[in-house]
């Protein structure tokens, strides 16, 4: 068996404050990878784009978002907004 994959991804930090937002933005390609999500099991050379970005607020919370681009057999675009508490 066989599985082969690689990513390049680049993150820029700003600081003010003493506050530290976060961007990313990378790209990876699996040769194989499954969809546990859908009927269409293992997926075969599927390229992912995304953007990440992460905003602290006050007392350990943050604003987290995160964009996917992903082209394989099918094209999926998925948008993930969250908020964090770390204590």
């Amino acid at each position: 068996r066989s599985y082969d994959a690689v990513g390049a991804d680049l993150s820029y930090k700003i600081k003010r404050n003493s506050k530290e937002a976060r961007v990313s933005i990378g790209t990876n390609y699996s040769l194989y990878k499954y969809d546990y999500y859908s009927e269409l099991g293992v997926r075969e050379q599927v390229r992912t784009y995304y953007l990440i970005g992460k905003y602290p607020l006050n007392n350990g919370f943050s604003v987290n978002g995160t964009y996917e681009y992903e082209h394989g057999f099918e094209t999926y675009q998925t948008l993930r907004l969250g908020m964090r508490y770390d204590f």
